[in-house]
């Protein structure tokens, strides 16, 4: 199994991947934890981040995570939708930032 989870959202999907949070299980995430995920993202082809952390999930980093996201994959490579665990996306958030960005990645052939 692999470190973060990663997978592919679908069976066949090429774009669109999921991984559990950079220090998951953790309440209180450091510098090298964040790196660690985002190095082993990006040697699987990860080149865009939809993070859907909530504010009080933000929160565990040390670090804004936010910030070394855009740092390291760009600035126009990183979507923040928060979503509630164990809720369901608001539609709009849904149609308006998460479909968007993914339809972008999926046009312009980059995993996310």
């Amino acid at each position: 199994m692999d470190k973060f989870k990663f997978a592919p959202a679908s069976l066949n999907e090429k774009i669109v991947f999921g991984a559990q949070r950079p220090g998951y299980g953790s309440i209180s995430v450091n510098r090298e934890q964040m790196q660690a995920w985002i190095a082993h993202m990006r040697e699987r082809g990860i080149r865009r981040v939809c993070c859907l952390l909530s504010q009080d999930q933000l929160g565990y980093y040390q670090e804004d995570l936010l910030r070394m996201y855009r740092c390291e994959f760009g600035e126009d490579k990183v979507c923040w939708a928060p979503v509630q665990d164990f809720h369901l996306v608001q539609s709009e958030t849904l149609s308006e930032t998460i479909l968007p960005f993914l339809q972008e990645s999926d046009e312009q052939g980059e995993t996310v």
